[in-house]
């Protein structure tokens, strides 16, 4: 992800975004932060790549059960346990 310098039209700014990816740390349903890197232009994070494509993309694909539904709200429920475990409270899910 690249995002402009920080200067306030950002929220979150780059920096919190960054202590948020360092505090999770490794999860199964979180991208991993490798790195940050920050130069006059931008803040460019190194991410694990997620090759999986969109959600909604793969269930229109192949068509969505009820029990495919099931399974995507427990792991979403469970990324967000993870997160309020160690403080981070997620404002867009």
């Amino acid at each position: 992800q690249t995002h402009p310098s920080s200067n306030g039209s950002f929220p979150p700014p780059p920096a919190a975004q960054i202590d948020v990816y360092r505090r999770l740390g490794a999860s199964l349903n979180i991208a991993f932060l490798y790195g940050a890197f920050e130069d006059a232009n931008a803040v460019r994070l190194v991410m694990e790549r997620c090759s999986g494509g969109a959600l909604w993309d793969r269930l229109k694909e192949r068509g969505g059960t009820e029990g495919d539904a099931a399974v995507i709200m427990r792991e979403v429920l469970r990324v967000i346990a993870q997160c309020h475990a160690k403080d981070v409270v997620l404002r867009d899910v």
